[in-house]
């Protein structure tokens, strides 16, 4: 049988024990690392304040942040056996020196709550886990704590949370990260409807108005499962979160098929969390407890394995993912093992991640027989090759030396700092009471490349890079590469530009199109750039030559001739001059000699006036004109009266 069975007491420190029989494996592999790196620098070793027991378990969890460092003790009796405490370190800026600062305990500290199981830190808040000793029947209930720094240092608990749908059982609290306003919580042990052990992971926000915490989102995986162990450890990065899913090992030995872990990626949009993708090992086997540990920063994502085989039975081993922001993507990009790979090791038990750097726990099987030396190691990604070079091996100053072996569990936890790595052993040997170390990061020499930084140590920055400006100044990093750089070319259809990044000098085509379909653009190298008007006269006085700017159509409206307001005339335009004539429309005839045809200038209608004939002054005589020749007929009047007998 491969390993042992894993209980919820404490999913990190019991699995996966391997007997004596690998005594043989174990001497021969028990090697210096060989990392030939100047060493982070012991700063502090932190004690419990006042001193614990042998089975406080002080260091089972850590977190720095800052010149703050918090260590768990879950099983602390100060409240009650098993109920737990967090102690505080923190370090003088002027002195470097790390102290005491306090001890946190739950407001409702009871018996059993394993108060320190887990924790995290972000600036001035700690997030505690309480998830309760599931051995204890009934099983106490889970929570999780925030405590807050004021203005005076004081620590103060600001909350309790729990989750909506808890029940006892959930180990709610197992996990937990914290990242300004928003915190994450695990709970492997929850029934997410999929069966026993399935999990889920509980995400809390903080109103700085109000000062109150609300759970925001309950996390489960998309092709949740029983006996999955959602949620067995969590980590927070801005919008990004990832948990691990370690798998039950007690799923295998009971004959059913194992997996080998996964952890999931979840991002948040403003409509709510969503799941991103599923991360899965390239050679991943059942009980390689992948999950077991996960780690998140900007784009790099840590999973521990600490059951992986590779190296050996439990040698451990640790995948590195990748975002790709092109294909939005997580992917693989590398997988950290031990440079002296040691069976039993448990490398990757705990893994922390900041920016370049990394450090993965290996605390090394306690039941082995001699037990392996505990270390931590530290990784950085080289920027010449993309590779993660292990840098050097963490050990405590006050551990054994005999063998080169011991009982201390160094590295079952692990945090990273700016300046610090903090490395939790929850069993000491000096004491046995447990003990966290601090370690300050030394520059290490490193391939020089062109960032700005001096990555070689030799008193140089970016020694044999273009110098562009030659002002000392490497291009890559000079943001002001073009001073005195002659950019012109003396064509005044480019345009010249100088990058001050890179000193690049270029001539690009100027743009000539002034966007109008009515001109013809061209440019000289003298003159520049000018915009010639397309012709659109047809010749005519009489018409309004328009180009439409837009889609060069030419149009030719017909200008109205003017108006003499006669309607006599006919108005008509002259084409060769513009200028408008006048002809008088002759006026509608009768055929009517004795009348005479007038237009009106108002109405154009002919006005027919009769013309009198030609008086002879005789009025014996009748004066008529002549229709058709307008001559006056005078015709006698009629004198007969018809009488005989009358002169007429």
């Amino acid at each position: 049988m491969k390993k042992s069975t894993m209980t919820r007491k404490d999913i990190r420190g019991v699995v996966c024990r391997v007997v004596g029989v690998l005594l043989a494996i174990v001497i021969g592999f028990l090697k210096p690392g060989g990392v030939a790196a100047a060493p982070s620098v012991e700063m502090a070793i932190l004690a419990p304040s006042p001193a614990g027991t042998v089975l406080d378990e002080f260091g089972n969890a850590v977190a720095i942040s800052g010149d703050t460092a918090v260590v768990g003790a879950h099983s602390n009796n100060f409240k009650g056996r098993d109920a737990g405490a967090v102690y505080v370190y923190t370090r003088n800026p002027s002195s470097g020196v790390w102290s005491f600062q306090t001890r946190l305990f739950a407001s409702d500290a009871l018996p059993n709550r394993f108060f320190g199981y887990s924790v995290a830190i972000d600036g001035d808040v700690i997030l505690v886990g309480s998830n309760g000793n599931d051995e204890i029947i009934p099983t106490p209930p889970s929570k999780a704590y925030v405590f807050r720094r004021n203005a005076a240092g004081v620590w103060t608990q600001e909350a309790i949370l729990t989750a909506s749908d808890g029940v006892l059982g959930d180990d709610f609290g197992s996990s937990v990260a914290v990242h300004g306003h928003t915190a994450i919580i695990g709970a492997f042990g929850h029934n997410n409807g999929a069966g026993p052990g399935s999990g889920a992971a509980y995400v809390f926000t903080h109103n700085p108005v109000t000062n109150l915490w609300s759970q925001q989102a309950k996390l489960v995986p998309s092709d949740t499962a029983a006996d999955e162990f959602f949620g067995n450890a969590v980590s927070l990065y801005g919008d990004m979160a990832v948990i691990g899913a370690v798998g039950n090992d007690e799923v295998t030995l009971r004959g059913l098929p194992g997996v080998p872990g996964s952890a999931y990626v979840f991002t948040r949009n403003p409509s709510g969390w969503m799941e991103e993708g599923k991360l899965t090992p390239s050679d991943g086997r059942p009980l390689d407890f992948f999950g077991m540990s996960v780690s998140i920063h900007e784009n790099t994502i840590l999973v521990g394995a600490n059951g992986n085989d590779l190296m050996g039975i439990n040698a451990g081993a640790v995948y590195v993912f990748g975002y790709d922001s092109g294909t939005g993507m997580w992917s693989q990009q590398a997988m950290l093992t031990a440079s002296d790979p040691v069976a039993g090791a448990f490398f990757g038990i705990s893994v922390a991640v900041k920016g370049r750097d990394a450090v993965v726990g290996a605390m090394g099987d306690d039941l082995m027989s001699p037990p392996l030396r505990s270390k931590a190691y530290a990784f950085r990604n080289n920027l010449m090759t993309g590779l993660w070079d292990e840098r050097e091996q963490l050990v405590p100053s006050d551990a054994p030396q005999l063998l080169d072996v011991g009982t201390d569990l160094f590295g079952i936890s692990v945090s990273l700092g700016n300046n610090f790595t903090l490395v939790g052993a929850s069993q000491a040997p000096m004491s046995g009471l447990g003990a966290a170390y601090i370690y300050e990061h030394t520059p290490h020499p490193e391939p020089e490349v062109c960032d700005g930084v001096d990555n070689n140590l030799d008193g140089f920055i970016d020694e044999g890079f273009p110098d562009m400006d030659q002002d000392g100044i490497a291009d890559c990093v000079d943001t002001d590469n073009c001073t005195g750089v002659v950019t012109t070319d003396g064509n005044a259809c480019t345009t010249d530009s100088c990058d001050p990044i890179t000193g690049v000098i270029s001539h690009l085509p100027v743009n000539t199109d002034d966007s109008n379909a009515c001109t013809t653009d061209t440019c000289d190298r003298v003159t520049g750039v000018t915009h010639t008007p397309v012709s659109v006269d047809d010749g005519n006085a009489c018409t309004t030559d328009v180009c439409n700017s837009m889609t060069g159509v030419i149009t030719h409206d017909s200008i109205p001739p003017v108006d003499d307001n006669n309607a006599c005339t006919t108005d008509v335009c002259n084409p060769a001059t513009g200028m408008t004539a006048h002809t008088t429309i002759p006026p509608v005839d009768d055929n009517n000699a004795c009348t005479t045809d007038v237009c009106n200038p108002a109405t154009g209608m002919t006005a027919h006036t009769t013309i009198p004939p030609v008086d002879d002054n005789n009025a014996c005589t009748t004066d008529v004109c002549n229709p058709a020749t307008g001559m006056t007929a005078h015709t006698p009047v009629n004198t007969d009266d018809g009488n005989a007998c009358t002169t007429d």
